[in-house]
């Protein structure tokens, strides 16, 4: 909802024009001649409005007299505080758990917590849900790149590459922010650690014209001339007494802890030392430095690094697929041109451990067909002998029903004499019966089993 506030009537055509422009969420001041600013209104009296607005990525304030404006359009305090904290996605590639812990606990949560049942509550819960979801990503190991997430395990498998990119993402923010010194150094740390990458072949294209603009910069401040005494009196000359004195001594503080930093640097070996402005001569050698940057970075081809990032991309992809014998015959054929590629030795020590656990995998394998071929005949001997053990114990039982049955009055032994008929005979006789038929039950049910 917008907040009108007119200087004179405005017609109605224009005023639909305005409450238009009012849901884009920025402040409207419109003039009389039909011109339009759009930013943040600082203030408003009888006199002048005051309007912020930006003009080629830099904040500027327009006083306009109030003679000359037509109506403002303003914002409601949720709207000015959705435009600051809303997010836009899809979120970047690469990024870490700290982007979206800034925009989580720094935007979004705060803007929920202000307005929980404001208009745009809805969509701002969801932005949260989104970042949310991708940080747990992060934290497991996952990563963005392309537009599309990687698991950790793809990750590891292109680890080198991503990395890479990861470091010309951050020379490109510092790059952007102007932060000159910082994306020289992270243009260093991408030579040195991803030197066979695409990433560093699209810096050596980018790191160009980071070079020609510090070069200028460093030529315009030395072409001044400003010595420290000539900085102290251009900050003093309006100034008096105590506050003349306070100037002066920051100043001159400030020029001997920029000397202390340099010292301390070039001890470390530092290759792009911090500038020092109070210092000519000091900016006179980072030149130098800046020149013979320039001049190497020339001579490199990035071409030839992106087309030799490209095969050892191709090999190192087609070794985690398991064509190893593919891979190797790749890593043949391109010998000469990969004979003084440092990763090529990385693929190489790959190709040998993945060489190494497919031959585990394969032993184990036939490991366990051997097991499996003991295991199966092991079980037929066991079954076969419970086959035999029944069938010998119900003949044997069934013999000594037959001697039973058999015998006659004649044949029968009289009670007390020797080897006659008794109740423990007849007793042994069912025994083994019983037992016979207990064998057979149990070979029966292990079978079924």
């Amino acid at each position: 909802m917008t907040r009108n506030i007119f200087k004179k009537q405005i017609p109605l055509a224009a005023s639909a024009v305005i409450l238009m422009l009012g849901s884009a969420w920025a402040d409207t001041v419109i003039l009389n001649d039909g011109t339009k600013y759009e930013g943040n209104v600082l203030s408003e009296t009888d006199e002048k409005v005051v309007i912020q607005v930006r003009v080629g990525g830099i904040l500027d304030e327009k006083h306009i007299p109030a003679s000359e404006v037509q109506g403002v359009v303003m914002q409601t305090p949720e709207q000015k505080m959705w435009e600051k904290s809303k997010v836009t996605l899809p979120t970047p590639d690469l990024r870490g758990v700290a982007y979206y812990d800034e925009l989580i606990d720094e935007k979004l949560k705060p803007f929920i917590a202000e307005f929980p049942t404001g208009v745009h509550i809805r969509e701002a819960k969801l932005q949260l849900e989104t970042l949310e979801g991708e940080k747990e990503k992060v934290q497991q190991g996952g990563v963005k790149i392309d537009g599309l997430w990687l698991s950790p395990e793809e990750y590891e498998q292109r680890k080198y590459w991503i990395d890479a990119e990861k470091e010309l993402l951050e020379m490109r923010n510092h790059a952007d922010e102007g932060n000159i010194v910082s994306a020289l150094r992270t243009f260093d740390a991408l030579e040195n650690e991803y030197p066979e990458s695409g990433a560093f072949a699209q810096a050596l294209t980018e790191v160009r014209p980071v070079l020609e603009r510090y070069d200028r910069e460093l030529r315009a401040e030395i072409d001044r001339g400003l010595t420290l005494d000539d900085r102290v009196r251009a900050a003093t000359g309006s100034l008096s007494g105590a506050e003349k004195r306070v100037t002066e001594a920051t100043i001159r503080r400030k020029a001997e802890l920029a000397e202390k930093r340099t010292e301390r640097e070039k001890k470390q070996d530092v290759k792009w030392l911090t500038p020092n402005e109070y210092d000519n001569r000091m900016l006179g050698d980072i030149r130098k430095t800046v020149k013979s940057e320039l001049e190497r970075v020339i001579e490199l081809n990035p071409a030839v690094i992106e087309e030799r990032a490209e095969l050892l991309q191709r090999i190192e992809k087609t070794l985690y697929e398991g064509r190893l014998d593919t891979a190797a015959s790749l890593m043949e054929r391109h010998e000469a041109k990969l004979d003084d590629s440092e990763y090529l030795e990385e693929l190489a020590k790959l190709e040998e451990r993945l060489r190494n656990e497919q031959a585990s995998r394969e032993e184990a394998e036939v490991v366990m067909e051997v097991d499996k071929e003991s295991i199966a005949k092991a079980a037929s001997e066991a079954v076969e002998a419970e086959k035999d053990a029944e069938e010998a114990a119900a003949a044997e039982a069934e013999e000594e029903v037959q001697e039973v049955s058999g015998w006659g009055d004649a044949d029968a032994p009289k009670e007390g004499e020797e080897g006659g008929f008794s109740m423990v005979t007849v007793g042994i006789v069912v025994l083994l019966l019983v037992l016979a038929g207990a064998v057979f039950a149990n070979i029966k049910k292990k079978n079924e089993d």
